[in-house]
């Protein structure tokens, strides 16, 4: 009998015809977890789940198990399918004590994988850019609320109440700190910024909350959101070490600490919780992320965000 290597069956496992196959190939294919079979001894299809768990944290730097946890469902059919096929006895991820969420965010914690952002570092970063009141007014922005980028360019100057200090988020009205305001107020006056050498304008015959940019200091037509977004987190990963979504997450779980406390965000994460006191603490944690503007169920929010609140525990904040 043939004996095929991992490719192989990552080949065949594509082509039964099932599209949820097909994508779980495309995920897989895209992280090539082939290239560490020298490194951990055996080949792919044999990982073991502590193998797995490793190359998951220590190799590919994961800490969100809520995005890790639709990763794990692409190599989990995979590694079905090898069971099917007679490559494998077990799945390695069905009862695995690696693979799961205190695990492996504990490991992410320890790691540094986790990128929880103190706002003085944030607003640090900004102060040692020459443009940084103008990344002042978007990285506050995702600290203190905003969703994503995206919503962000949406906004018009209008949709801040600078009086109350408040602006509205999914329903929920989030207020804003005098110095995120004032970041505001100043780009509004700013008819440009400096890059280097370059003097770059604002198109001020709009009313966004972000200003635009036009090159040169010429009109031109009004791009698309995703290419503002793709240009706005190109230039923020070339001048910051900031990973955009911890920025916003960082200000979500400064939130949730503000509002509940410390100690009752770590007893979540506390494995001696019993199943009564878990309930009410999902049904306090959806009531205030309610208030942040996000709808998410208890449970589901503590996938999100328990690596994050590891790292506050620990102090792992940058």
């Amino acid at each position: 009998m043939e004996v095929k290597n991992s490719i192989q069956i990552l080949e065949d496992f594509k082509n039964t015809g099932d599209s949820r196959c097909v994508l779980a190939y495309r995920t897989i294919i895209s992280q090539m977890p082939y290239e560490y079979e020298e490194e951990y001894g055996t080949d792919f299809v044999h990982f073991t789940d502590e193998i797995l768990a490793n190359m998951f944290i220590y190799k590919m730097g994961m800490y969100k198990y809520s995005s890790m946890n639709t990763i794990f469902d692409k190599y989990k059919r995979f590694y079905q399918y090898c069971v099917d096929q007679g490559y494998l006895a077990t799945n390695p991820f069905v009862k695995s004590k690696n693979l799961n969420v205190m695990r492996l965010s504990a490991m992410a914690v320890e790691n540094g994988n986790v990128p929880l952002y103190s706002r003085s570092y944030i607003t640090e970063s900004c102060r040692q850019n020459e443009a940084g009141f103008y990344y002042k007014s978007i990285l506050l922005s995702l600290y203190e609320g905003i969703p994503s980028l995206t919503h962000l360019i949406g906004m018009k100057y209008d949709d801040v109440d600078f009086t109350a200090g408040t602006t509205k988020v999914n329903g929920a009205v989030l207020q804003l700190s005098d110095e995120l305001l004032e970041a505001y107020r100043e780009l509004r006056q700013a008819p440009a910024m400096s890059s280097g050498r370059k003097r770059i304008f604002f198109d001020n015959q709009e009313n966004y909350l972000i200003k635009r940019v036009v090159p040169n200091g010429k009109s031109r037509s009004v791009p698309t959101v995703n290419s503002l977004r793709s240009n706005l987190s190109l230039k923020i990963s070339k001048y910051f070490d900031i990973n955009l979504t911890g920025v916003y997450d960082s200000g979500v779980v400064n939130f949730l600490a503000a509002r509940m406390g410390e100690d009752r965000l770590f007893e979540l994460i506390n494995s001696r919780c019993g199943k009564s006191d878990k309930i009410r603490f999902y049904d306090e944690l959806e009531e205030v992320l309610r208030q942040y503007g996000i709808v998410m169920e208890g449970k589901y929010a503590l996938y999100n965000y328990v690596a994050y609140i590891l790292a506050l525990k620990f102090n792992k904040i940058r």
